[in-house]
């Protein structure tokens, strides 16, 4: 039987309301199926670098974020044609853009 999924559209609200009480600055870049979409998130550092992670399930069935793009960090245009591309594929998918000094954050 699978396990119990909170809609994609809960999850992402819920991490939005997370991050902008924690004064990061987030944009829903593009919004995917309300239901089981997976979630995409740009970090970008507020001076031109980027970092994009993408779910992915691990061996065990859980999902993990790991890098898309190597080297992990790079700069806005790159992060941004590699969203185009990923949502061109999968237009289910969510896309968002978080400002975060560090490009390190707890999803």
């Amino acid at each position: 039987m699978p396990e119990p999924r909170l809609p994609t559209h809960l999850w992402v609200d819920a991490k939005i309301r997370a991050f902008s009480d924690s004064g990061h600055s987030v944009f829903v870049l593009h919004k995917g199926d309300l239901t089981g979409g997976t979630v995409l998130f740009k970090l970008y550092d507020g001076r031109a670098q980027c970092r994009v992670l993408i779910q992915q399930r691990d061996m065990a069935g859980v999902l993990t974020w790991i890098d898309a793009l190597t080297p992990a960090c790079t700069d806005e245009k790159t992060a941004d044609e590699y969203i185009r591309r990923a949502l061109f594929v999968d237009p289910d998918m969510w896309a968002v853009e978080l400002t975060v000094p560090q490009l390190q954050i707890d999803l």
